[in-house]
């Protein structure tokens, strides 16, 4: 018995009571299930209520012609195709002829032969049914398939829009034609390029398009006057549609006005509050910066009186009063790059990311804290490279990392001695850029180790608890990190890192 037939059901309708039991048994042993029926309405009656997959229909019934009955069958069923063969007397080749005009797949003929040859008639159609049926339920479920991503398609609330290589417009939804309204319709060319407020980042993602066949979540602004939404995401896909279409674009537009706004407004309340801490760090260097001005303001007076008194009295010449008052414009410039210094930190702007080497930012923050180190009386250690460590970043913000870490760093050598008071600050290029600063204090208590990065929390009398807080959101904005651990000896080391500009 082939076991591969056994799902398949043979309607045999023949009124010859002995004719159809021999072929029942014959298609039984070759493993099909079969059904008898001796006319032709009990036959439509079980079909409208079972189903066959092939039919041996017997031309001359009782109580109508094999024709008839598929007629009949024709009629109430919604399958237009009805899969039989004909079973005739000898003699009805003819008539043969004409049923398989009228649908029959093949015909046998009753006679010594035809139980020999039903096997062989039977599993050769049955193979070619079975084919058919796998492909109608394949186109099925493609067609299924098809309206299933068409609704998704027409309903996402993604704008998704086809674009040809030259910008015609192929297909689009309704969510792109409630974003752009009319200014996009199929067969119309539309540029998105005419919308753009920096065109240069239409290029930028065309060319990422160009050199990698994908594009995700590019986020473009758009043109204040264009009547549409402010802030869109675009992701596109190069797909190929056919011989005439070879570089289809696909392309899916999002709204994202709301969240770039609300990221703005983040933004900016970060950047208040990052100003806010730079104050709250001059004025706690108030009396260092004081002490540092105070010199060349002292040199500043002192030459001018000496180059008065030598004018007056004519007791110098003219090359010693020359010399005297060069003296007066270097102290000048001192104090005017200290105070440059201090305005550049503290000056409220908006956030500039620029190529810039770590090393030189690291030099300037230590130049900007030095009258603070030389009032506490610290030895700083700098084991910075000469090769130079370039990344994206803010500079002032860098800066202020640096700084904060050092006032902290300062802040916890208070109790130490003076001649043990030592911070080292170190500049690594790895994978990444590493920036440690180590203190020789009084290190980080192990319950303070998980909180001290929490906003508002601090362990200073007189601390606004925003610093460390505010460091970790800067490192983490320019794709870094900040940590904390203490020294194994004494002391604690604060270290964050910043991704490497690559070339």
């Amino acid at each position: 018995m082939d076991q591969k037939n056994e799902n398949n059901m043979i309607l045999i309708v023949e009124d010859d009571a002995g004719l159809r039991t021999l072929m029942a048994r014959v298609l039984q042993r070759q493993g099909f299930q079969t059904h008898l029926a001796s006319s032709g309405q009990y036959a439509i009656k079980w079909l409208q209520e079972n189903h066959a997959d092939l039919i041996l229909l017997d031309f001359f019934l009782p109580d109508m012609t094999g024709r008839e009955l598929v007629d009949q069958l024709r009629a109430t069923s919604q399958d237009e195709e009805i899969d039989y063969i004909l079973v005739t007397g000898r003699g009805d080749e003819r008539l043969a002829v004409d049923m398989l005009k009228h649908g029959a797949h093949n015909y046998l003929v009753k006679d010594q032969l035809l139980l020999d040859l039903l096997p062989s008639i039977v599993n050769q159609e049955m193979k070619q049914i079975n084919q058919r049926q796998r492909l109608e339920k394949t186109e099925l479920a493609l067609k299924k398939l098809e309206l299933h991503y068409q609704t998704l398609f027409e309903n996402s609330p993604l704008a998704i829009t086809l674009l040809t290589s030259d910008n015609q417009v192929v297909a689009v939804n309704d969510a792109s034609i409630r974003l752009f309204g009319s200014k996009i319709k199929i067969g119309k060319k539309f540029k998105l390029l005419d919308y753009l407020r920096y065109p240069v980042e239409f290029f930028v993602m065309m060319d990422l398009l160009e050199k990698e066949g994908y594009v995700k979540n590019f986020d473009l602004e758009l043109k204040e006057d264009q009547g549409i939404c402010q802030f869109i995401s675009v992701t596109l896909k190069k797909i190929e549609m056919d011989e005439n279409n070879p570089s289809t674009i696909l392309a899916m537009l999002q709204d994202i006005t709301e969240r770039k706004l609300a990221e703005n407004k983040v933004l900016q309340h970060q950047e208040e509050l990052a100003h806010v801490s730079r104050l709250s760090i001059l004025g706690e260097m108030a009396s260092g910066i004081a002490h540092e001005l105070n010199q060349p303001l002292c040199s500043i007076s002192n030459f001018s009186a000496a180059s008065i008194r030598m004018l007056e009295e004519s007791t110098g010449t003219k090359q010693d009063i020359i010399e005297v008052l060069g003296h007066l414009t270097r102290q000048a410039d001192r104090a005017g790059n200290i105070i440059r210094r201090i305005r550049s930190f503290v000056r409220k702007q908006s956030s500039k990311l620029l190529e810039l080497d770590v090393n030189d930012i690291l030099r300037e923050s230590l130049n900007l804290i030095e009258s603070e180190i030389t009032y506490k009386k610290i030895r700083v250690i700098e084991e910075i490279p000469d090769e130079s460590c370039m990344a994206i970043v803010d500079a002032i913000q860098i800066e202020q990392v640096v700084i904060n870490l050092m006032k902290n760093a300062i802040d916890a050598m208070t109790d130490t001695p003076q001649d043990q008071r030592i911070i080292t600050v170190k500049c690594q290029r790895r994978d990444k850029i590493v920036v440690s600063i180590c203190d020789s204090g009084s290190g980080i208590k192990e319950n303070d180790t998980e909180k001290l990065f929490e906003s508002f929390y601090t362990t200073k009398k007189e601390g606004l608890g925003i610093g460390l807080s505010l460091c970790r959101s800067i490192v983490e904005a320019h794709g870094g990190h900040l940590r904390a651990e203490n020294n194994k000896e004494q002391g604690a080391t604060f270290i964050f890192t910043l991704p490497i500009k690559r070339s």
